[in-house]
């Protein structure tokens, strides 16, 4: 099935896919290397009663992985012990037998821990199993020391990693010098040496021939509860129970969607619809108007996902792992409320930090000529600088690293860091890290996101030394495939809830991308800061535009014509449904008249120059909402410089624009000047700083302006 690699095939695949025995299209679990030795040791722990720890990470893969191996192994337990008890010995012909009268009976959900033990920092059920969760802040990621002397002094028999251990070959040696077994699933990359687990199962394994090398941290345990299902021919009966909460790793860590991901988070679609979802995950989507029969991946990443990760981030990870667990809905509402109060805490600590980035960068401007963004924010919460790294990723076209101080230590950099398009910043980082290994303290993750920690002193030679590694040859934005709508054609209702029967549309499988050339009608401002923006095409269809208050402004300099970029969704008002189409992106047309173009500022006159100039600057300074400005020399000359001289100078007779040449030259003059700071982007596109002008500038301090007169007087 993974020869399912065009988007156009899975569509047609997830379409047709009958929801009964979907385990049958996944990937053989056993292709994963030391899966058959991980069941073995897991399957004998579970009959022998041993004392079994899981050990997961703070974020919502993290969790979502841990709750997932949590609720499988409760199941089992309850199971085999009733078997025990019945004094049957012949497991494989009961077992399905008891796991299918365990849910329906209601039993289960007694059995489910709903609170965190006083016994120490785990939840724990009976049977002799538990979940730890590292503190982000006390802990950091993955086996800590504080966890390995909880787990010797409590006694387990058995520790199991989710989403981590692959890296922790010190800590995994000493739990195994105190008698205890450690058997690994992790998703991240792999040091040369594996640590000295009993197995590691994880597809980024260099002998692996696993064909998804995608997988989350969540979906390698669905791959082990898979493989547990296949062994002891009980199929089916454990991961058709725990696929919406596997789901979420895959969304959240923002996982390729290769046709198995696809499939794993279509079928949990398909469950949350038929109102089968477990139940905090339920009351959650219904906290957040999130109607569960048009449930799609952007709703799970952009309203879901945040509010787990937010506990993991500043506060209680315990309280998402709980919300993920829960059986019972008044606990599982109050897991719901407070995760929604941690959230609102982390969005106010988010903004002011991303201001004191912006901030950072418009004094260091120099900074963003970096291929590879880093940022320092000092005192910043560390749980948030991921998404502070995020943002900036996205703003500047670049990867970005933030840096924060360890809460143990001033003398400590912490950093989070986000790639860009199809940048892999694991590589890059890595290759520095076993170049200079002196500069790390710490160091993981994969190609979309990393993690280290680093001295504050070397703070500018990491910088330095992480550039010199770094070309923009492979800075590129992910291809993205655009339909092409005139003003009738945009997809209605009917086809947009087709389109939602072959979600997930995310990482590697973008939704349609729709560009739209046309004409526009009504245009207004809307929220109580009129951030947004309602256009109405000619055909009548209402467009939004989220936080482009400048789209107003722009539209009312051009003729009616525009090109929009869009994406459709559906919108559910007082149980109406209508389609919904946000604009992305926007271009005004040119004008229809002719305009004289200044082609090259050499051999024109001083004075003309100077006017020239002059209009030059105060466009751009309209141009921007900010002091920092995207800038296309193409785009620039073509629509917004003519429109925007004419507004300003109310002389439409006297139009004129730019040849792209004539642009290059002006902001030339303007950076000798220093009336403005030129820092590259891509090939196409800049970004200009306007500098506050401290005197009267004098343009015979600009060389160009002097070589360029000079060649005119003779």
């Amino acid at each position: 099935m993974e020869s399912l690699n065009n988007s156009d095939a899975i569509d047609a695949a997830l379409a047709s896919l009958p929801p009964e025995n979907w385990q049958d299209s996944l990937l053989d679990p056993f292709a994963l290397p030391d899966m058959a030795k991980f069941i073995t040791v897991l399957q004998q722990a579970l009959i022998e009663k041993r004392k079994i720890l899981i050990y997961g990470d703070y974020d919502l893969d993290g969790m979502s992985a841990a709750a997932t191996l949590y609720l499988t192994l409760l199941r089992l337990k309850y199971a085999l012990q009733e078997l025990q008890n019945a004094g049957e010995l012949e497991i494989n012909p009961k077992l399905a037998e008891f796991l299918q009268n365990l849910q329906s009976s209601g039993t289960f959900s007694q059995i489910v821990a709903q609170t965190r033990t006083d016994a120490g920092p785990v939840i724990q059920a009976d049977y002799n199993l538990a979940v730890y969760i590292p503190d982000r802040l006390q802990e950091g990621y993955s086996i800590s020391e504080k966890a390995v002397n909880y787990i010797i002094s409590e006694k387990y028999d058995l520790v199991i990693t989710v989403d981590c251990g692959v890296k922790s070959a010190a800590e995994i040696a000493k739990l195994n010098n105190a008698g205890i077994t450690v058997l690994v699933s992790d998703h991240h990359e792999c040091p040369e040496i594996l640590p000295p687990a009993a197995a590691v199962v994880n597809p980024k394994r260099e002998d692996s021939a696993y064909e998804n090398r995608d997988l989350s941290g969540s979906a390698v345990v669905l791959k082990i509860v898979q493989a547990l299902e296949q062994s002891w021919r009980i199929k089916g009966l454990l991961t058709a129970e725990i696929v919406e909460i596997a789901a979420l790793g895959i969304i959240s860590d923002v996982m390729q969607l290769s046709w198995e991901n696809c499939l794993i988070v279509r079928i949990a679609f398909n469950k949350i619809k038929a109102g089968k979802a477990q139940v905090g995950l339920a009351i959650l989507l219904q906290k957040l108007n999130l109607a569960p029969q048009r449930l799609t991946y952007a709703d799970v990443a952009f309203y879901i996902c945040p509010k787990f990760n937010a506990c993991g981030r500043i506060s209680d990870p315990y309280i998402g792992l709980s919300c993920l667990l829960a059986a019972k809905s008044d606990f599982a509402d109050k897991c719901v409320a407070e995760l929604l109060a941690v959230n609102e805490q982390r969005k106010l600590m988010t903004e002011k930090a991303a201001e004191l980035a912006e901030n950072y960068l418009y004094a260091h401007a120099d900074a963003l000529q970096n291929t590879i963004l880093c940022v320092p924010l000092s005192a910043v919460h560390a749980g948030i600088i991921g998404i502070v790294a995020a943002k900036l990723q996205e703003k500047y076209l670049k990867p970005c690293l933030c840096f924060t101080n360890s809460d143990d230590s001033e003398k400590i950099l912490k950093a989070s860091g986000r790639s860009y398009g199809n940048f892999d910043l694991y590589k890059v980082v890595n290759t520095l890290f076993h170049r200079r290994p002196e500069l790390f303290i710490s160091f993981g993750g994969h190609k979309q996101a990393v993690g280290l920690s680093i001295k504050s002193e070397d703070f500018p030679q990491f910088t330095a030394a992480l550039q010199e590694l770094t070309t923009t040859e492979n800075l590129l934005p992910e291809n993205i495939t655009y339909k092409y709508s005139a003003a009738d054609n945009l997809p209605d209702l009917p086809e947009l809830l087709r389109r939602n029967a072959t979600e997930p549309y995310g990482q590697g499988r973008r939704a349609p991308i729709y560009l739209y050339c046309g004409t526009y009608r009504n245009i207004a401002a809307l929220g109580k800061e009129g951030k947004h923006v309602r256009l109405e095409t000619a055909a009548g269809k209402k467009l939004l535009a989220f936080n482009r208050p400048e789209l107003q402004k722009m539209c009312t300099l051009t003729p009616n014509n525009i090109v929009l970029l869009l994406e459709a969704g559906i919108n559910e008002y007082r149980g109406n449904l209508s389609a919904q189409y946000v604009i992305k992106n926007y271009c005004l047309t040119p004008l229809t008249h002719k305009l004289r173009t200044v082609m090259n500022l050499q051999g024109l006159k001083a004075t003309t120059i100077y006017q020239v100039l002059v209009d030059y600057y105060l466009v751009l300074s309209k141009f921007s909402a900010s002091a920092l400005i995207y800038f296309s020399d193409a785009a620039f000359v073509e629509t917004y410089f003519p429109l925007l001289r004419a507004y300003l100078h109310n002389e439409m007779q006297t139009e004129y624009t730019l040849s792209v040449t004539a642009s290059i030259q002006c902001r030339q003059i303007l950076a000798e000047l220093g009336i403005i700071s030129v820092f590259p982007l891509t090939n196409e596109v800049q970004l200009l700083k306007i500098n506050r002008l401290q005197q009267k500038i004098n343009l015979q301090a600009a060389p160009s302006y002097c070589r360029w007169v000079q060649n005119e007087n003779k």
